[in-house]
């Protein structure tokens, strides 16, 4: 009697894997070797869905991990917190937003985003003095005017070096620090020597010459 050989080229089906040749009852496997054919026979081949595994991460730490079958779609987790800051969703590596009711056909890595709802404005003054402000996000802040004898506030810089002027209007998108800018007032002295004027600008402090 003769047997019958197995195809040489496993079939393939998208989303699923090719488990091996069955009976018709699907529960056992057909023995090629052993099986001798003495009438038409059908042999089924059997599949497994194939599944992937989604891991969600927060801040690099796994968040959530869930085992999907092959075009099945994700179990929405629970949404993360984090102080100060509003989640915004779930983003791909890529920083791609990720729709959660796509369809999954590969594994993959999905990472929190988030945007502050909190932030600080810090101000820093040219004798060291350091004050905070917290204020929300998206807004712009109610800058102080200090005060200085002596001196003329000129405004808020971002740099150190005081020459990035800073724009009160800007809405504050996160953690901000701000430099005081002084300038140094100055004065008029005038002489009058029998009626021959003559003047001088002195700096606050400073003694005519």
């Amino acid at each position: 009697n003769a047997k019958v050989t197995a195809p040489a080229t496993d079939p393939t089906k998208e989303g699923y894997d090719f488990m091996y040749w069955y009976t018709d009852d699907e529960s056992t496997e057909f023995d090629f070797g052993n099986t001798a054919i003495t009438a038409d026979t059908t042999i089924y081949a059997k599949w497994e869905k194939q599944t992937f595994t989604v891991t969600f991460m927060a801040d690099g730490v796994e968040y959530d991990n869930q085992t999907v079958d092959y075009n099945a779609t994700v179990t929405v987790p629970t949404q993360p917190t984090k102080e100060n800051y509003n989640f915004i969703g779930w983003y791909t590596t890529e920083d791609t937003l990720f729709d959660l009711e796509t369809p999954i056909t590969q594994s993959m890595t999905l990472h929190a985003e988030w945007s502050q709802s909190q932030c600080v404005v810090t101000f820093v003054d040219d004798d060291g003095t350091v004050w905070n402000l917290q204020t929300e996000t998206g807004e712009p802040v109610a800058l102080p005017t200090p005060t200085k004898e002596g001196y003329d506030f000129v405004g808020w810089y971002t740099d150190e070096d005081c020459t990035q002027a800073y724009n009160d209007d800007d809405d504050i998108s996160g953690n901000l620090t701000l430099y005081a800018k002084w300038q140094i007032k100055t004065y008029t002295v005038t002489f009058d020597v029998n009626g021959m004027i003559s003047s001088q600008t002195v700096e606050h402090g400073s003694m005519a010459d």
